[in-house]
């Protein structure tokens, strides 16, 4: 069981944060959480029980954090569904660049497990949900005829540029960490799909 949170749970769970973001998932330890949160082992499992609990909720923290720009933008009344889309892309984007390694952390299970019953992959169907009820008035290009596949192929489309964004800078000169590079490229993107 959980027990309530005090500063140093707080600075626990801060700190497993940057460490998902410097080290990876795989590489976070125990022994260096304590290490750089100045607190003895026991401090993990009194307060979150094990390091498995913690890396969730430090996971838990982050995707609230990820998932609220995003869905801002959805829900801002003076865009037109084009610019939403535009801007939910955008910030989908941003927020991976910005922290590649919880955006990993949180790919880990589906990507190296085959888990899909996570509470990354709930979240994340609900917001595309939610993108998809938000432009369903766009009239698609030919020869595309289904939302549903548009939506996947759109984000399927910045999700890997927004992990790895100079994957594509030596093919293309393109360097997504650069806004100016992030707009243009899913402008083309949106044009290629919708009138």
């Amino acid at each position: 069981m959980q027990k309530k949170k005090t500063p140093t749970a707080e600075k626990i769970i801060l700190t497993t944060i940057d460490l998902i973001e410097e080290k990876g998932i795989q590489k976070v330890t125990t022994r260096n959480i304590a290490q750089r949160a100045k607190v003895n082992l026991a401090s993990i499992n009194y307060y979150f029980g094990s390091k498995e609990q913690l890396i969730k909720l430090a996971l838990k923290r982050t995707l609230d954090e990820m998932n609220q720009m995003p869905a801002e933008t959805l829900g801002r009344e003076d865009l037109n569904p084009k610019e939403k889309l535009h801007a939910f892309l955008e910030a989908f984007m941003a927020g991976a660049i910005k922290w590649p390694g919880i955006t990993k952390g949180h790919l880990y299970e589906p990507f190296m497990n085959n888990n899909y019953n996570t509470i990354f992959v709930r979240r994340f169907n609900n917001l595309i949900n939610e993108v998809m009820e938000k432009i369903k008035d766009l009239k698609l290009k030919p020869p595309h005829s289904d939302l549903k596949l548009s939506i996947i192929q759109l984000i399927s489309a910045v999700t890997i540029p927004g992990i790895l964004p100079k994957l594509f800078k030596h093919f293309s000169n393109c360097d997504f960490t650069l806004q100016e590079k992030r707009k243009a490229y899913i402008n083309d993107l949106i044009n290629h799909y919708f009138e």
